[in-house]
């Protein structure tokens, strides 16, 4: 199949997919030793960041 898709032949398309969260949630932090710190939270809902990347292999141009 690649061979084809190289050749012109026909059109190979690699697809893939992923997702980023770009706030972490915060379960634990450190602090000095009789000292509290109070970490502020963050809404997570709508957060998620998500990307689909493709790269077609054939009669369209190849990007590197």
């Amino acid at each position: 199949m690649r061979q084809a898709a190289d050749a012109g032949q026909r059109d190979l398309i690699f697809l893939d997919e992923s997702g980023f969260a770009p706030t972490m949630p915060t379960g634990y932090t450190w602090s000095r030793i009789g000292q509290r710190v109070v970490v502020p939270r963050e809404d997570t809902r709508n957060r998620r960041v998500n990307v689909l990347g493709a790269h077609v292999v054939g009669s369209a141009t190849d990007l590197l």
